[in-house]
């Protein structure tokens, strides 16, 4: 394919891909000479103008913090004095001693990481394609193997907790004899990225650079329509080592101090000018840029592809145009890619890849709220560690050295003197009169090893790695006690593997890209298992009878997805043996109920084979896993499965329904019942009642037949309950009737008694009225007064 900048190359590879030979052989373009003044056009000026500004001022503004994070790995690796204060401790007597407590604190991170690596699969877009995703997921397991992947992740963390950041790079070689994907770590020291972007992913980054030295000669096979300009950049032995000396390019800025020897010297001297005079070739440095570029595009609305830009080159992009698919007009930040020398540009043009990223992707530690910048823990660790050892330094002087306080003329020798003292067996001869005294202060020293226990306890609390974590005994005496700082170091440290999973996710996702993208032609790859057992999987065959493509991975899209991983393994083991316990108890309980959970316990442990074990307690059990899709039988089963549980519901609900029926027949007889029994009872109540009065005015009249009867009755050896009520009902009637009538008969007779006393009254009055008319004169009675 040769492009319209006149430099051939294969589809989808960069031209700059990995010079140094670490990806593999490099691709080298044919010498074509067509449109090459392309190159050197106005624009292009102008373009590789912008972006030689763009990498200076990134150089200034990061320059500060990347000196800091070479200081951070610096102190990993025990490089924790500057020459000067060496030198001064050395001019004292003192030892410059290093005693590194923050390598065991990120050896610990370290093989945190390596111990649970991070596991992936590729979930499919539709229904339909989930065989595809599986081959997918193969594809990405075989290169896993061949690229290395898990080792170059695990250089990038180390890069990370060490530094600050470091990087993976995914894209695509030119070598067709090997494959087509590579996937690599990069140091953080030749990449500089855009300083504004806040997403972790750098999606809304404008540029990333990376710097190469080369040699010349493969700098002119890579591009030897350039030739000229790549001679002109050039830099000899000489020159390159007074440059590298003074201005070490992957430090940002040039740092000078004013009187000394070495510029930007510092803390920090990166090379060792011995070795470095030893370079012999002569090197080129090329500046590698990825950058974005604003642009009016058609853009797909709907479907598999929304949201892409429409690129006439895909096929599966023409294919949605021919089937309707609907495009709108939009702006596109689209991806380029520029290889320039210190004389010119040597390549330009867009991204052949059609993700739409860069193919760089941070893996972070930290990043500074102030303004992004990535930073180590080794950072908040290095103030303690200063402390540390110069007490150590300070405290091991005081032990190994002793203080004479002597009169002038107390020894003939003084040097002699010096000598002895220095000895452990010393003999020493001093004049009389004379005063000399040898002092030792220890007591000074052990303050100073105190101060030292308090600074290796700060180093272990700023990195979040506990004693406990690193195996180390300490006051803590319970299990509970353990358990709980050991949580606390794998917590404390949980963000630096979140963002190891993110960085996975995102480098998963632009190799699932490129496979879709690149993956055309056949091939069968290999996958080892963990018991070293094979199986092969073939990828874009064609079937001879009926002449499709069978697994072609290019057909369609899928999502990449990290699998959940545990980070904190003290915890995770905790709660396996909590739970483990907890179905323990179970079954002595219910062993039916341990059985059903003993495949979720199995699967939080981290044992090999994992994965087999969990499968065939399920497949005792008659469990399925719950993640992974049915299978043709599964689902046939499922489905007579459904089949018989809704005619056994069917069932269930007819029987049911008879029941209601015969039991709502069988209340409303009792309910009948029950009303026909009441209605008896009331008639019977009311007979008893009538009786009873009838019977009460009978006893009223004779009180004596009640006896009669009941004597009757109970010779015959009648005993009725209800007739016994009734017999007591009618005596208490007979017995409430006779004490009515004795009432009746007491106010009859009172009123009689009442109404003789009245009459007797009225005679009384009248006879008295007689009496005095009759002693009254008058012409009526002429007996009155005589």
């Amino acid at each position: 394919m040769i492009r319209d900048d006149g430099i051939s190359q294969s589809v989808g590879t960069s031209p700059f891909d990995d010079p140094t030979g670490r990806g593999g052989v490099v691709a080298v373009p044919p010498p074509v000479k067509t449109r090459k003044s392309d190159l050197d056009s106005p624009a292009n000026r102008k373009r590789v103008t912008k972006l030689r500004d763009w990498l200076e001022q990134e150089t200034q503004r990061q320059a500060a913090n990347r000196y800091q994070m070479a200081l951070d790995a610096d102190y990993y690796d025990s490089l924790q004095w500057s020459e000067e204060e060496a030198q001064v401790l050395l001019d004292r007597g003192q030892a410059p001693v290093v005693y590194n407590e923050i390598a065991p604190t990120i050896n610990w991170m370290l093989g945190t990481e390596r111990r649970t690596r991070i596991d992936y699969k590729v979930l499919p877009r539709r229904k339909e394609e989930g065989d595809l995703a599986e081959v997918k997921t193969k594809l990405l397991k075989y290169l896993s193997d061949v690229n290395g992947e898990p080792m170059a992740r695990s250089r990038a963390f180390a890069s990370a907790v060490k530094s600050g950041v470091g990087w993976l790079e995914i894209g695509v070689r030119g070598d067709e004899s090997d494959e087509p994907i590579f996937y690599r770590a990069e140091d953080w020291r030749y990449v500089l990225y855009d300083s504004q972007s806040v997403e972790p992913d750098l999606a809304d980054a404008r540029y990333l650079f990376r710097t190469k030295w080369l040699d010349a000669d493969v700098a002119e096979a890579l591009f030897p329509e350039r030739v000229g300009l790549v001679r002109q950049s050039v830099v000899d032995a000489s020159s390159l080592e007074e440059e590298d000396a003074d201005d070490p390019w992957y430090m940002g800025a040039r740092v000078t101090e004013p009187g000394s020897d070495y510029q930007r010297l510092g803390k920090y001297r990166p090379y060792d000018a011995g070795a470095l005079g030893e370079i012999k070739r002569d090197r080129v440095k090329l500046i590698e840029a990825w950058y974005r570029e604003p642009g009016r595009r058609d853009v797909f609305r709907s479907g598999p592809q929304a949201g892409e830009a429409l690129d006439p080159g895909n096929p599966a992009h023409q294919a949605a145009v021919e089937q309707g698919a609907s495009t709108h007009d939009g702006l596109v930040m689209e991806v380029r890619i520029a290889i320039y020398c210190d004389a010119g540009l040597l390549f330009e043009g867009p991204s052949p890849y059609r993700h739409g990223r860069f193919p760089f992707v941070p893996v972070w530690a930290y990043r500074r709220q102030r303004d992004n910048a990535a930073y180590s823990p080794i950072r908040v660790m290095r103030d303690s560690q200063d402390s540390l050892n110069k007490r150590g330094s300070k405290a091991l002087w005081i032990l190994s050295s002793n203080r004479v306080i002597a009169e002038e003329g107390a020894v003939d020798d003084w040097e002699r003197l010096r000598e002895e003292v220095a000895r452990p067996d010393a003999l020493i001869i001093k004049n009389r009169g004379k005063e000399l005294t040898i002092d030792r202060d220890v007591g000074l020293a052990d303050q100073h090893l105190r101060l030292m226990d308090r600074d290796t306890l700060a180093i272990r609390n700023g990195g979040g790695v506990t004693a406990e974590n690193l195996g180390r005994e300490t006051n803590a005496s319970s299990g509970k006690a353990i358990i709980a700082r050991q949580d606390q170091g794998t917590v404390v440290t949980s963000e630096l593997y979140d963002n190891l999973r993110w960085a996975v996710q995102w480098a998963g996702e632009i190799e699932l890209s490129l496979i879709e993208q690149f993956f055309t032609g056949e091939k069968v790859v290999r996958l080892v298992g963990d018991r070293g057992t094979a199986s092969f999987v073939e990828i874009n065959t064609q079937d001879p009878m009926t002449g499709q493509v069978v697994n072609d991975v290019t057909a369609s899209k899928a999502d990449f997805v990290v699998a959940q991983q545990d980070y904190r393994d003290s915890l995770r083991l905790a709660m396996f043996e909590s739970l483990f316990e907890i179905v323990g108890r179970l079954a002595q309980m219910n062993p039916d109920v341990a059985l059903n959970m003993l495949d979720l316990v199995v699967e939080m442990a981290d044992v090999p084979n994992r994965d087999e074990l969990v499968a065939r307690i399920r497949q005792l059990n008659g469990q399925r896993d719950p993640d992974s899709e049915p299978t043709p039988e599964e689902q046939q089963q499922m489905a007579q499965q459904a089949a018989m549980e809704q005619a056994q519901q069917q069932l269930a609900m007819a029987q049911m329904e008879a029941t209601v029926a015969k039991l709502q027949a069988e209340v409303d007889k009792v309910k009948a019942d029950q009303e026909k029994a009441q209605a008896e009872s009331i008639n019977k109540r009311l007979e008893a009642m009538y009786s009873a009065l009838q019977s009460a005015q009978i006893v009223a009249q004779a009180p004596g037949a009640a006896v009669m009867a009941d004597e009757i009755m109970k010779g015959a050896g009648f005993d009725d309950p209800v007739l016994r009520q009734e017999q007591a009902m009618i005596q208490e009637a007979a017995a409430q009737q006779q004490v009515a009538m004795q009432q009746q008969s007491a106010m009859q007779q009172q009123a009689q008694q009442q109404a003789m006393a009245e009459q007797q009254a009225a005679a009384q009055a009248e006879q008295q009225a007689l009496a005095g008319m009759q002693s009254m004169p008058g012409p009526g009675n002429p007996m009155a007064g005589a």
